[in-house]
């Protein structure tokens, strides 16, 4: 039968950590968690939908509700952790106490009643206890003192990073404890009345040859770790009571489980109920960890314990060691969990032409997966959770069942656009300078942008990129990039191909090269070391220099030993109108439908830009202007949400007036160098001339507003002629969900 199509919603869990604005040991205690909580795009870790605090500027939390605020609803549930700290709890001298206090106690009353939300608090030392005296707050210990007179922020963090590990860990268990306890209906808490179940049940599989009564043993250790946890465990013979069915008991038990632990040691693979309690496991697709335990080894290891995680027990840290298993074993269950209801919701969401799903696995496929399937279905379409398996792997699966087809999101991905044309996409971001103000930061910037990139390669897209290579780290062949990788998006593309290549062949799809359109100046830079990174990664094609007309300085006038980032320059006029013609001409050549045939524009500085508009702005408009299919995703804000802003209606004066900088020369300075040099400023009410052939011609910001904001008058639909419908573009314009946005931006170019 077809997996339901029409239930899940496309987001089943998101999660909030919120901490004070103004707090800096707890928003990097935040950060620190979101590591816990989101892996590299199809690494097949876990990946939450992860949000901070909306920084407003008075330190205030944000509201219920509202798309600036916190809306429950917008997903099957969601997860708020408030971390309360000192700073946070404070009422005195302008502090916001009494309003942090207030919205937990007003999200906890929004949360209870449907109990598919829930809100809590993470209180960082005693201090963070005063938020709430009446409410139950999971304790981390006391933050180090904050940032010192002269201290850096990284200092700072390098200071505190051993707090920020340990206290990262305690909350992070909590917070999985709870996410799955909204995921999975089975870790409900007890209601009164009813006997007491706690949010997570381990089943503890082992072999009792391998305990010594009186001994230390790994499985004695996991039950001890857990005693002041909110979490039960399955211990066999104790939990079977007199005269029951022995199979049937531990059957319910399995069922019953958040996840199955197996303790491998020397014994464990030669009893006949530790191998029964594997089998029974996967048959009923329950989540298994199994922890390497070995002491001196086993004649024969028991096949079906492949295909799942497994951790290396430590006996020479034995508390330590049966923390991390408890660990990871509570992850893995909440992986486990969010795989399955991100691919149920993807089915039931999927476009009417896609083949039914007719069963969805949470991991892998093996031969097991074929053995419990029914054997009268003539094709079978299973999904299960990136990354792809090998080619070599489904082989051996359909040499099983010749007709069964194994999917993944990527591989959906990969077929979907197959019979389209491949094209090139011109892809405009760069640092959003209001990130804080949507809850987000630097990792969201990174891991999200690379996860809808990955997905338009994945497509058979190519991507073509403006920006500067300017490796910062050195790049790793074969490996996907990480939420620790070079900061610089056009090496993060670089990686993109380099990392993900093998698992696109997988798909039997090819990654193609990144094309790099570097402007001069930019390229004046790129030395031996940078030329040597592109190799089949990567196309240079080099964006033409200005005229001598308009630019008639040397190249070693302007810019002095090679280097057009040398900070101890003056930013003179010259400067200026050098950089703003470079620019242009770069971006001309991107939007020339015969190099580039669509753009998408995320994010991008409003300030702190070398030219003399924001270039996702004057990207933005050359697409408009000339007709160029244009995708505006604006979860990230900055110059992409500018844009949104401008063509929904709302003035945005920094378009109009840009901020150059205290240090820049004024722009009515660099108009009039224009026009000493023949250039003709096009304004608002002038004639507009071809977007594609600026030569002699130069665009002045406030037209580029007019022309943005004038756009919209026969809708979006017509303003950015990319194939998508009015609410499908302002979906684009809010959504938070890489796939998802990648999936609109597809849509839009297969019509």
């Amino acid at each position: 039968m077809s997996v339901e199509q029409s239930v899940a919603k496309p987001i089943p869990l998101r999660l909030f950590l919120l901490a004070h604005p103004k707090s800096e040991s707890a928003a990097l205690l935040a950060q620190e968690l979101m590591r816990r909580f989101v892996d590299p795009p199809a690494s097949g870790g876990l990946r939450l939908p992860v949000f901070f605090t909306p920084d407003r500027g008075d330190g205030k939390p944000p509201e219920w509700g509202g798309d600036d605020g916190i809306n429950l609803d917008a997903a099957a549930h969601t997860l708020v952790v408030v971390l309360a700290d000192a700073v946070m709890a404070q009422t005195v001298d302008g502090g916001t106490g009494d309003e942090w206090t207030a919205f937990l106690e007003e999200g906890i009353q929004h949360a209870q009643p449907s109990r598919a939300h829930m809100v809590f608090g993470v209180a960082i030392g005693k201090e963070g206890y005063l938020l709430s005296g009446n409410r139950h707050m999971v304790g981390v210990s006391e933050a180090p003192d904050g940032l010192n007179p002269g201290e850096s922020p990284t200092d700072f963090k390098t200071r505190i990073q051993p707090w920020l590990d340990s206290a990262a860990d305690d909350a992070a268990l909590h917070i999985t404890i709870r996410a799955l306890q909204l995921l999975e209906p089975k870790a409900q808490e007890a209601t009164p009345g009813s006997p007491k179940k706690l949010p997570v049940q381990l089943f503890l599989s082992h072999a009792k040859a391998d305990l010594k009564p009186g001994e230390e043993d790994p499985v004695r250790d996991v039950e001890d770790s857990i005693k002041e946890l909110p979490i039960q465990h399955w211990f066999d013979a104790q939990d079977i009571p007199p005269a029951d069915e022995f199979e049937k008991v531990i059957g319910d038990g399995i069922r019953d489980c958040s996840i199955v632990v197996a303790f491998l040691t020397d014994h464990y693979a030669s009893r006949f109920y530790c191998q029964w309690e594997i089998l029974k496991a996967k048959e009923m697709d329950v989540p298994i960890l199994v922890v390497d335990a070995l002491a001196t080894g086993e004649t024969r290891n028991f096949p079906y314990l492949g295909n799942l995680p497994t951790l290396r027990w430590d006996s020479a840290d034995r508390p330590r060691s049966a923390r991390r298993i408890v660990q990871q074993a509570v992850r893995e269950a909440l992986r486990f969990m969010h795989n399955r209801a991100s691919l149920t919701a993807l089915a039931a969401n999927a476009p009417k032409d896609d083949p039914p799903v007719d069963k969805i696995l949470a991991s892998a496929p093996e031969a097991l997966t074929l053995h419990w399937s029914p054997a009268d279905a003539a094709s079978r379409v299973f999904l299960y959770p990136d990354p792809p398996l090998p080619k070599h792997e489904l082989d051996v699966l359909k040499s099983l069942r010749r007709q069964a087809d194994f999917v993944t999101p990527l591989t959906k991905v990969a077929r979907r656009m197959r019979s389209q044309p491949a094209r090139t996409i011109a892809v405009s971001i760069s640092e959003s300078g209001d990130l804080a103000r949507y809850g987000l930061g630097k990792l969201h910037e990174q891991t999200l942008s690379d996860e809808i990139y990955l997905d338009l390669l994945m497509a058979g897209q190519s991507i073509a990129y403006g920006g500067l290579l300017k490796p910062k780290l050195k790049a790793q062949p074969g490996q996907p990039s990480t939420t620790d990788s070079t900061t610089n998006f056009t090496e993060r593309l670089f990686d993109l191909v380099r990392g993900y290549s093998q698992l696109a062949s997988n798909t039997n799809a090819t990654l193609a090269p990144i094309l790099n359109i570097p402007p001069w100046p930019v390229w004046l830079a790129y030395n031996a070391n940078v030329l040597k990174l592109f190799g089949k990664t990567a196309k240079l094609k080099k964006g033409a220099r200005p005229s001598a007309t308009e630019v008639p300085e040397s190249d070693d006038v302007l810019f002095p030993s090679g280097n057009p980032f040398n900070k101890e320059l003056p930013d003179t006029p010259e400067r200026r109108l050098a950089w703003t013609r470079g620019l242009t001409l770069m971006r001309q050549q991107m939007t020339d439908l015969k190099e580039c045939q669509a753009r998408v524009i995320i994010g991008g500085k409003l300030a702190g830009f070398s030219g003399l508009y924001p270039g996702v702005v004057e990207e933005a408009w050359m697409s408009i202007v000339a007709k160029q299919p244009l995708y505006l995703v604006g979860f990230l804000g900055g110059a992409a949400r500018a844009v949104i802003d401008l063509l929904e209606g709302r003035d945005r004066p920094e378009v109009r007036q840009p901020n150059l900088g205290k240090n820049a020369p004024p722009i009515t300075d660099i108009l009039k160098l224009a026009e000493q040099r023949g250039l003709t400023v096009i304004g608002p009410g002038d004639e507009l001339p071809n977007p594609l052939d600026l030569t002699g011609k130069l665009i002045h910001p406030d037209r580029i507003a007019t022309d943005i904001q004038s756009a919209c008058r026969n809708g979006l639909k017509a303003a950015l002629n990319n194939g998508l419908e009015e609410d499908e573009n302002k979906e684009l314009f809010r959504s938070t969900d890489p796939p998802r946005i990648a999936e609109l931006i597809l849509t839009g170019l297969s019509r």
